[in-house]
């Protein structure tokens, strides 16, 4: 029965290769890299409200360019309906009956098809209402989308379409380079209430409450002055179109908003002396080189209500940028960018206070109303690319880097396909003090821009790595119980897959929630590792297996050898207050991984150390498989021997491989059973074409190859 349930799950999970995140811990007498690993499943996990597909039938990978739809801008509204935007060069996106634009413009843009946009809405259970085409036989990428009280929809963006559907009697200046739509769309996408084009590049788009629309834009270059200096604005209209205002908000704005009040908010970096923030601003010196800036406009749009700098007062050459903010709605103002400053100031309780990244740190700064001070202020351990705020004044957000809370929909990252990397998107309290909830992006959570419901959901669409299609995704952003995940189980070691394992082979687990908040390293107990470590126990086929490091976010163990001859193994977390579900893996006769390799002269084979042509080098592995004589779970090998009944295979590649030869594999004395030391000598190797410089050291890539199963792309120095 176990078996059948195995091969009904395995039908719907597909693997691949996928990003890490290194960390390191101690076992005796090595250290171990672990690395954040996953096999996507396409079963949807707990935790999605919904997930919906649009199918495209165009051009898939592999051609000359990439005609699949991307997604952009997310919006939603009171009533729970989403809107997404985007552009596509093809017809493969379904459009539906009725609608502005049945079908694709076409046209040739650099040898490629153009793209044109799409708008497609949907309902509060994901339900597709339409999607329609908007464009003309050039490009046109919407970099703006809203919605009004009434429904209506406004897009805008970039365009070099001279066909660009136009509509109504909008404000359409002397036209003598345009380079931007904007377009008003009813709410059910079957009338262009207005569509206008302009001589700009719009940036961003916002509405008022009162039906103002606002855009941010750069200004095109002039003909003939390709060194003209770049020059920005916010432009007001009517709802009907018809201009109402425009100023030029200062060199280096590069983030606009308008609050709920109809308040309009720029934010950007300075470029030295010039701003001059208002005399009770949270910040009223700008303390670096470089300094971001936040500001509230005054109703006529001609000066500042408020004007703070953000930034530390490190000096010289520390330097603070500023790109996204978001209104509150009692008008306070969220702030977020990047800074190489120290002394940013950070709140007490913030989630982070240190610098993690000298070339620049994300910081989260929640300003006050009146500009006057910060209600929150954190440096960041991720990214973020995209931020919305739910009803209680949580931050959503898309980035990356930071680490998945137990029970979320993904707890792990997932693989690269199509050279789209794993978005992360998580929640932190309006105190920017805690990670409320945080996923990765995977089969069921698509890699996009993130909004918020009305329910406090977190809407994301875009492509599901390896689709094409688009999805349109739901979550709570309340983790759920903790819970065992298959594709958060995998090789401690390079190359970090997740999948069938190995008798003896050091497996990570990650993010399932069971054990203690502060990781606890093992202990050996006389010449064991034990089977319970900090309350937690593991159990492989219903045996404990031994433990190296527990934490409610990472579990080291020892994959036991009564796996040996078997075709799955039945895992589960058993603590004194709770068990934690059963997943299944297969299992196979090796599942060869590397930890490091020492030198000749026991140094750490690095650039700074590599090893010369002829030497003997070590090289410390694990899921070699059975050994002769068995291995024992958990013992501490004090002898040499414990040779690997599988054939041991090393190559080493540069220009071209060349095989080495293996000197001894077996017990690594003093390490626990299941590593395993290889020892083979470095031949000889051409020094790989392209390399930097006359002198050594040169990398080759090394390929282990244990009973067929390989592990290659780690490299080794050499000289």
């Amino acid at each position: 029965m176990r078996q059948r349930d195995e091969d009904a799950r395995r039908s719907n999970c597909s693997r691949g290769h996928f990003g890490t995140q290194v960390r390191r811990l101690a076992t005796h007498g090595w250290i171990i890299s672990a690395a954040l690993l996953a096999i996507p499943c396409i079963a949807q996990p707990p935790g999605i409200v919904y997930s919906t597909t649009v199918p495209y039938s165009g051009p898939k990978f592999g051609t000359d360019y990439f005609p699949y739809p991307n997604v952009s801008l997310v919006v939603t509204d009171a009533s729970g309906n989403t809107y997404i935007a985007g552009s596509v060069a093809s017809s493969g996106l379904p459009a539906t009956p009725e609608v502005v634009q049945p079908g694709y413009a076409g046209g040739t843009c650099f040898s490629t098809p153009c793209p044109d946009a799409f708008i497609a809405k949907f309902d509060s259970n994901g339900l597709l209402m339409f999607l329609t085409y908007l464009g003309g036989t050039g490009s046109d990428i919407p970099n703006g989308l809203a919605v009004d009280a009434a429904g209506d929809i406004y897009i805008g963006g970039e365009t070099t379409s001279s066909d660009f559907p136009l509509a109504g009697t909008p404000w359409r200046p002397t036209l003598s380079n345009p380079g931007t739509f904007l377009t008003k769309l009813s709410g059910d996408g079957k009338t262009l209430i207005w569509s206008t084009v302009l001589n700009a590049s719009l940036l961003q788009l916002a509405l008022a409450p009162d039906g103002s629309v606002y855009y941010f834009s750069e200004a095109l270059p002039t003909p003939g002055m390709p060194g003209a200096p770049i020059a920005f604005s916010v432009t007001k209209l009517t709802e009907d179109g018809q201009f109402v205002a425009s100023f030029n908000p200062p060199l280096g704005t590069d983030a606009f908003a308008v609050g709920a009040d109809g308040s309009v908010y720029i934010g950007g970096t300075t470029g030295g002396p010039g701003l001059t923030a208002t005399p009770d601003a949270w910040q009223t010196t700008q303390g670096g080189n470089v300094d971001g800036f936040a500001a509230k406009m005054n109703s006529s749009l001609s000066g500042f209500v408020w004007l703070t700098f953000v930034g530390g007062n490190g000096k010289d050459s520390k330097r603070t940028f500023l790109n996204l903010m978001q209104p509150a709605a009692d008008g306070s103002l969220w702030v977020s960018g990047t800074t190489t400053d120290s002394t940013f100031p950070v709140l007490p309780g913030a989630l982070d206070s240190q610098l993690l990244f000298p070339s620049g740190t994300q910081y989260l700064v929640h300003i006050s109303a009146d500009g006057s001070k910060a209600l929150a202020a954190t440096l960041l351990p991720g990214s973020l690319t995209t931020f919305a705020l739910d009803s209680t004044g949580n931050v959503v957000f898309s980035g990356g880097g930071f680490q998945a809370t137990p029970g979320a929909q993904w707890p792990c990252q997932q693989p690269t396909y199509g050279g789209h990397d794993p978005v992360f998107f998580g929640k932190i309290d309006s105190a920017g003090q805690h990670l409320l909830w945080g996923t990765w992006s995977g089969p069921s959570v698509p890699i996009g821009a993130v909004a918020v419901d009305a329910k406090g959901n977190a809407i994301v669409a875009g492509n599901v790595p390896g689709q094409e299609d688009i999805t349109l995704t739901a979550m709570t952003t309340v983790p759920g119980p903790p819970r065992l995940v298959a594709s958060c189980i995998g090789q401690a070691a390079y190359p970090y897959v997740s999948g069938p394992l190995a008798p003896g082979e050091i497996v990570s687990i990650y993010n399932a929630g069971f054990g203690p908040e502060q990781g606890v390293g093992a202990l050996l107990s006389g010449n064991m590792f034990g089977t319970e470590l900090a309350g937690v126990r593991v159990l492989i086929e219903d045996t404990p297996v031994p433990l190296l490091y527990v934490s409610s976010v990472q579990i080291n163990l020892i994959a036991p050898y009564l796996l040996d001859g078997r075709v799955a193994a039945h895992i589960k977390i058993v603590t004194p207050s709770a068990t934690s579900n059963e997943v299944v893996l297969g299992v196979r006769p090796s599942a060869p991984e590397i930890f490091g390799v020492l030198n000749q002269d026991g140094t750490v084979n690095s650039p700074d150390h590599p090893a010369g042509i002829g030497d003997t080098v070590a090289m410390f592995v694990s899921g070699a498989g059975q050994t002769n004589p068995p291995g024992v779970d958990g013992e501490i090998a004090t002898a040499a021997g414990g040779t690997p009944l599988l054939p041991i295979k090393v190559e080493l590649e540069t220009v071209a491989p060349a095989n080495a030869s293996v000197t001894y594999a077996g017990n690594a004395p003093g390490l626990v059973s299941g590593v395993v030391q290889v020892n083979f000598q470095v031949p000889y190797l051409v020094p790989p074409m392209g390399a930097i410089g006359p002198a050594p050291p040169y990398p080759a890539t090394m390929l282990l190859s244990v009973g067929g199963n390989a592990a290659g792309g780690a490299l080794i120095w050499f000289w």
